[in-house]
């Protein structure tokens, strides 16, 4: 019988209510490293020899973090949705991915960070700074995309009101062609 872990400060529930620890440790790291990114970035690294560009990509990647989540927790996954990854490792890794939604997203990004963080403390204050940074950009980006649904609804509008005086148009066409009273006159 394996002994139960105790959950760390780094971790974040599915929509379901279920708990996933992401700490990492030099086996996640290993584990991590082992895996094929190639599908999800161009960017060539190793977590355990990290660069600007990797942390960058981690930023900005949510797909490629929670591939990497997805390395670190397959361990917890029988516990967690009663599959074993190693018996069924594509079932497995779907009910994973169905369990999250953007809340949970969320969260596992923002736990995911603060293991990365807690593993590098030669980096924590960089990785701080960066995360701090793309908080505020998604803020930013946020509250500019509020101030712009007034004009984009405003183009929608005009934009529908083109297309269904046209189709009116086209209807109008239809129905004076077919209509025997605007068809051709007779020579008489």
């Amino acid at each position: 019988m394996t002994e139960e872990k105790e959950p760390t400060e780094f971790t974040f529930k599915d929509k379901n209510g279920k708990t996933w620890d992401v700490a990492l440790t030099l086996g996640g790291a290993k584990r991590i490293d082992a895996c094929d990114y190639s599908a999800l970035t161009e960017t060539k690294f190793s977590i355990l020899s990290p660069d600007k560009s990797l942390f960058m990509e981690i930023l900005s990647n949510s797909t490629l973090v929670f591939a990497m989540i997805w390395a670190l927790v397959q361990d917890q996954v029988k516990k967690n949705l009663g599959i074993d990854p190693k018996e069924n490792p594509d079932e497995a890794e779907l009910a994973f991915i169905d369990s999250m939604n953007g809340e949970a997203i969320k969260e596992g990004k923002g736990a995911f960070w603060g293991a990365l963080s807690d593993f590098f403390p030669e980096h924590k204050t960089a990785l701080l700074t960066l995360i701090g940074q793309m908080v505020k950009a998604e803020a930013l980006i946020g509250m500019e995309l509020q101030a712009l649904i007034p004009d984009l609804e405003q183009v929608m509008n005009k934009e529908i009101k083109a297309e269904v005086n046209k189709a009116r148009k086209e209807l109008a066409k239809v129905g004076q062609a077919s209509d025997p009273k605007h068809g051709k006159k007779s020579s008489g």
